[in-house]
């Protein structure tokens, strides 16, 4: 990823340390579905003027669950009563197992 951010002028630090701050916030969308232990790591080469590029500290963030649901087969789940007025009923073919995995 790029971002470039032309005539930026922030103040160095120096001069006005509380401006002289950035922030960059980016979202992924990692391919579903992430499997405990996934590691995502991320790390930036930061450009002021011509001076060579200062490099950030790498970011690591571990997945410690699953964001998966398993896969259902057609009619798995099974509803009622439709419309629903105050309580609705849900039933699965699914083994109770197969959430664990």
């Amino acid at each position: 990823m790029t971002s470039l951010f032309a005539n930026i002028l922030l103040p160095d630090s120096g001069t006005n340390e509380n401006a002289s701050h950035g922030l960059i916030h980016f979202r992924i969308s990692p391919e579903q579905p992430v499997l405990p232990g996934t590691e995502y790591s991320s790390a930036a080469n930061i450009h002021f003027d011509f001076n060579p590029p200062v490099r950030t500290n790498d970011a690591v963030l571990i997945a410690t669950t699953t964001t998966g649901i398993p896969r259902t087969t057609p009619n798995a789940w099974s509803m009622a009563p439709n419309p629903v007025q105050d309580v609705l009923r849900t039933a699965s073919t699914i083994p109770t197992t197969a959430w664990n995995t």
